[in-house]
């Protein structure tokens, strides 16, 4: 008998997203009573925090807000908008 495959259903996508406002509640509490530094990936994760450090390679490349960051910054741009190549530089 083979074995069996784990199959996504069409509920995942769904979860992801409940599990990601979940997690935007939960920063959102958490900032109005303490400090809160999130490491994230996503920028429906960031985008509206007080303060945004990009890190190139463990390098410090920028720091400020969502916005400002997506005008000064190409690293940032190229990230927000999924503008990077796979060697990592903006394409």
């Amino acid at each position: 008998m083979a074995p069996a495959t784990h199959r996504r259903s069409a509920r995942w996508p769904r979860k992801d997203v409940v599990n990601e406002e979940a997690l935007s509640r939960t920063i959102d509490q958490a900032s109005n009573e303490c400090a809160l530094v999130t490491i994230a990936h996503r920028f429906s994760t960031v985008h509206s925090a007080d303060q945004i450090v990009v890190l190139d390679h463990g390098e410090v490349v920028a720091v400020g807000h969502h916005h400002d960051l997506l005008e000064t910054n190409d690293y940032y741009r190229g990230l927000a908008t999924g503008g990077m190549n796979h060697s990592g530089s903006v394409a």
